[in-house]
């Protein structure tokens, strides 16, 4: 048997040492369930005025998620997606972002129709 090259056998050595093998993985951990989220009559209203205001001054949602963007507040289009169907909460900063992109006052969003 042809002599391996110090490299080859070096290599060989550490792979069959068991003290450095890699450890196994741990067990599957199963996720938690997602809690439900809870968005009362004020997030509702909110959604539903974003998604009024941004149709009235003919936005898509990308365009509005762009404009919202450029202000200096990163937000995809899906995002803004989940905000307008109440699937994701809309945090003050959101709130202030959106406001200064549709170009209402941040109240005008939180009171609805009625505000406008």
């Amino acid at each position: 048997m042809p002599e391996l090259p110090v490299w080859e056998s070096r290599r060989c050595f550490i792979a069959d040492d068991p003290r450095l093998a890699k450890p196994e993985k741990a067990s599957y951990k199963k996720p938690m369930a997602a809690r439900p989220l809870e968005i009362g009559p004020a997030g509702i209203r909110t959604a539903r005025t974003i998604e009024m205001l941004r149709t009235e001054r003919g936005l898509s949602q990308r365009q509005l998620a762009a404009r919202i963007t450029a202000l200096g507040h990163p937000m995809s289009n899906t995002a803004l997606s989940r905000i307008e169907r109440a699937h994701r909460r809309c945090d003050i900063d959101d709130l202030t972002a959106l406001a200064q992109a549709l170009r209402v006052p941040p109240f005008a969003l939180l009171e609805g129709d009625t505000a406008l």
